[in-house]
């Protein structure tokens, strides 16, 4: 990756390029990436997060044998989307994403919670 003087590289636009496959992105691809991405990162070979078929939403898995830095560099990931204007649904309660932009959650986002653990 080129550095350009003075900026963060996390904060420059990305360009994704498939393997073995032309094209140009113009985001597209780059969703499709995300989309990759995120799908192996919510599967349970990881066991980071675990899926309620009740409300059909993702939630932490306060169990998982994982470090924190994974969970960090999920939110990195999460932000270097937005960054780019890259929609990726991440199926988690409104709880969870109001945590991470620093606002506590009502009673109403809170309700979202698996039945299990409410």
């Amino acid at each position: 990756m080129k550095l350009i003087e003075g900026q963060d590289p996390l904060k420059l636009p990305i360009t994704i390029r498939f393997a073995g496959e032309p094209g140009q992105d113009e985001g597209g691809v780059r969703k499709e990436y995300f989309q990759l991405v995120v799908k192996e990162l919510l599967s349970p070979a990881y066991g980071m997060f675990k899926y309620s078929e009740d409300v059909r939403l993702y939630y932490f898995n306060g169990k998982t044998l994982e470090p924190n830095i994974y969970f960090e560099l999920i939110g990195t990931l999460m932000g270097i989307a937005v960054y780019n204007n890259t929609f990726i649904d991440l199926p988690f309660p409104m709880a969870c994403f109001k945590v991470l932009i620093d606002e506590d959650p009502n009673l109403d986002d809170l309700r979202q919670w698996e039945p299990e653990t409410a």
